[in-house]
């Protein structure tokens, strides 16, 4: 006798959601039968409307059949997608509304989300970037029961994640991403058999992050930047802001923002400027040096730091 399939609503919108919603479709146990999702949104210079990561990965598989809804105020539809899809089990991740109590309530086997950080730490909307801007060595992905609340449900399961040297938000986001799928094919059969006991957060160790943590204004590099904070600027506003620094050129203030870096030691440039050296472009701050891999000058597309020489020994305002 086949096991029978969890009736499942998903809602979702990011890049982090995007991946998880790739995986949890080969769910044997899951049956998906609505994504709720954020509206078509203008974008670019055309202000053209553009689909979210979750919306376009729908768009690329026609043979996927369940309903997708994008409400522009989720609360006043809620009633409507119950009443439409009746879910037995919620899944929230990287979804950027408040999930109303009147879902958070229906499905009998709960609301549960995927949040990118080990809680009570760093909760909110951008646990990655804050993880890599405080320099953590290590996070994870947590499956708590969603409450009304920020983040504050007690705990299915958690699970750890080394960030490396190298990584940025969005690498670690896909990390963290096929980290949740791998879980939560193993422990979800488990939870929908009550074989899972939750665990409640320590409230008092909470921490937050909020939007404004990773504002255009926070992501610029100055003089005054450490060689250790530049780099993790660089690596934490990947997709978005990108870190920048501002420069004087041609009489005019113009921004540069910096795509790639690393840091590099052993090697002292007079700090306060972009530097050439061997052939390629550095970025000397006060305590060391970032050797410069992709870089874009204000209205110019991206370049190869060695292809953007012409800023070597132009000094940051």
């Amino acid at each position: 006798m086949d096991k029978k399939k969890i009736k499942t609503i998903f809602f979702g919108a990011g890049i982090f959601a995007r991946e998880i919603l790739e995986g949890i479709v080969n769910y044997d146990f899951l049956d998906i039968v609505a994504v709720v999702t954020q509206p078509d949104k203008p974008a670019g210079r055309k202000q053209e409307l553009k689909p979210c990561e979750v919306k376009e990965l729908i768009n690329e598989h026609p043979e996927w059949e369940f309903k997708v809804y994008q409400p522009v105020k989720l609360k006043l539809e809620a009633e409507k997608i119950l009443e439409e899809t009746k879910p037995e089990f919620v899944l929230v991740a990287d979804y950027s509304q408040m999930i109303p109590k009147s879902i958070i309530d229906y499905p009998k086997y709960k609301c549960l989300n995927v949040h990118g950080s080990l809680l009570p730490d760093l909760r909110g909307a951008v646990p990655v970037p804050v993880a890599i801007l405080k320099g953590y060595k290590v996070t994870g992905v947590t499956i708590p029961i969603m409450t009304p609340g920020l983040d504050d449900g007690d705990i299915v399961v958690s699970c750890e994640l080394d960030i490396l040297p190298e990584d940025t938000t969005y690498s670690l986001r896909l990390e963290l991403a096929q980290t949740a799928v791998e879980l939560m094919e193993k422990v979800l059969p488990q939870w929908f058999e009550g074989g899972l006991k939750p665990e409640p957060q320590d409230q008092s160790k909470a921490t937050f992050t909020y939007e404004k943590d990773i504002a255009k204004d926070k992501a610029r590099i100055d003089g005054e930047t450490s060689i250790e904070m530049a780099d993790r600027m660089i690596r934490a506003f990947i997709p978005w802001p990108i870190a920048w620094c501002e420069v004087e050129l041609n009489g005019k203030r113009k921004r540069v923002k910096i795509h790639k870096a690393e840091m590099i030691k052993d090697l002292q440039l007079e700090p306060g400027a972009f530097r050439k050296h061997e052939k390629n472009l550095f970025l000397a701050l006060k305590d060391g040096v970032l050797l410069i891999h992709r870089v874009q000058l204000e209205g110019k597309p991206i370049m190869f730091g060695n292809e953007a020489l012409f800023l070597a020994n132009i000094k940051l305002i």
